[in-house]
């Protein structure tokens, strides 16, 4: 955190010196001194940061509303100034394009920006998907499943009532089965206590099962003792539960309907460093009727290259984590350099993993990946 703190800082004071010393100096002092104040509120806010290591989701929220919505349009203007200047011998109007061309891209920047902060980490949406497996018993013909992931309960403490907007949402879709795949916190169990009442108001037919995620394991602080973190994941399973969510910590449950069944499966977080890794997928599909039709609730995508293809006959895997980097266009979102199923479904042969972005947003920022809610009807045969 310290590195990416001080490289970004690099990155911001960079443009501003630029801008500062071409477009800038000489004017009138009232406006060199505004000119500077968002970055000297960067360096302010870093090195109370750094000082005091102090992280939290509201220092990150700030960080992350200066460098969208002004570090990085100074940046673009800056860079695309820059060539224009470098061009202008070769190229006559090449320095009044730069100017003008930069000043357009950094305000649609700059708007984008602001709605993503004010506005597209509200927006929810729903991804209706049908899937067609021949082993599904065709008394699960039809079988709707809603699926939620990285809720991050703790940023909605700005936005209470689209908490609300979202339970409404999934229950009127009526799921036979909720699947929630982990990070329902950002740091402490007690995130979700003002949101319990609203939480066990989601009705599935069959149930909520859940998973817990990366964030769930509550080891992003620093504790007095040394359990403090287990000790705290221990107190976010009871809240869990206590909302009547069915958590499955290595665990499956049966759902029959007349003769025919299938298999809720959910395991521990599967992560590849620094996340932990405490999946035990074969102590989860132990004792499971050979054949059984699986649906498989795992944290994080990557589980199922690493081990659920390889190693079991999962058919269906449900997962999240991505969040689609809390932003896409169309297809594209930087997680495909991360992350090789990063956002939507995928399959090898008749086995599918699906990855939902998220409904919630551990910093106050989407664009075009909104949080979404996800609709899956599986149908038999093929």
């Amino acid at each position: 955190m310290i590195y990416v703190i001080l490289l970004v800082a690099v990155g911001i004071l960079a443009p501003d010196l630029y801008i500062w010393d071409n477009y800038v100096r000489g004017g009138r002092a009232i406006w060199s001194v505004i000119y500077w104040v968002p970055s000297l509120l960067f360096v302010v806010l870093a090195v109370f940061a750094l000082a005091f290591k102090r992280f939290s989701a509201g220092l990150m929220n700030i960080f992350t509303a200066l460098i969208l919505g002004v570090a990085l349009p100074k940046a673009l203007f800056a860079l695309v100034a820059w060539l224009g200047a470098t061009s202008a011998n070769l190229v006559p109007f090449a320095e009044p394009l730069g100017y003008y061309g930069g000043v357009t891209i950094a305000l649609v920047v700059m708007t984008l920006s602001f709605f993503g902060l004010f506005f597209g980490w509200k927006i929810i949406t729903v991804q209706r998907v049908e899937m067609r497996f021949d082993t599904l018993p065709p008394q699960f013909d039809g079988y709707k499943i809603v699926q939620l992931s990285d809720f991050h309960i703790g940023t909605y403490h700005k936005s209470p009532d689209t908490v609300r907007t979202i339970v409404d949402k999934v229950n009127s879709l009526g799921a036979d089965a909720i699947a929630f795949t982990g990070d329902l916190v950002n740091l402490r169990p007690s995130e979700v206590d003002e949101f319990m009442p609203v939480l066990e108001c989601l009705k599935a037919r069959d149930g909520v099962f859940s998973v817990l995620g990366n964030h769930d394991y509550c080891a992003y602080l620093k504790y007095p003792e040394r359990d403090g973190a287990t000790r705290a994941m221990h107190a976010l399973c009871d809240r869990e539960r206590a909302m009547g969510w069915k958590l499955l910590m290595n665990q499956s449950e049966l759902i029959r309907r007349g003769d025919d069944m299938i298999a809720m499966v959910g395991v521990e977080n599967h992560g590849r460093p620094p996340f932990p890794a405490r999946a035990n997928l074969r102590h989860a599909l132990k004792g499971l009727p050979k054949g059984a039709f699986k649906v498989l609730l795992s944290h994080d995508p990557t589980h199922w290259r690493d081990e659920v293809l390889p190693d079991s006959d999962v058919e269906l895997m449900l997962a999240g984590h991505t969040h689609a980097m809390q932003f896409r266009i169309g297809r594209f979102s930087p997680s495909r350099f991360v992350y090789r199923e990063w956002g939507g479904e995928y399959r090898v042969g008749d086995r599918v993993l699906y990855v939902s972005t998220g409904v919630g947003s551990n910093l106050t920022f989407r664009f075009g990946a909104w949080p979404e809610v996800v609709e899956i009807t599986l149908r038999s045969g093929r």
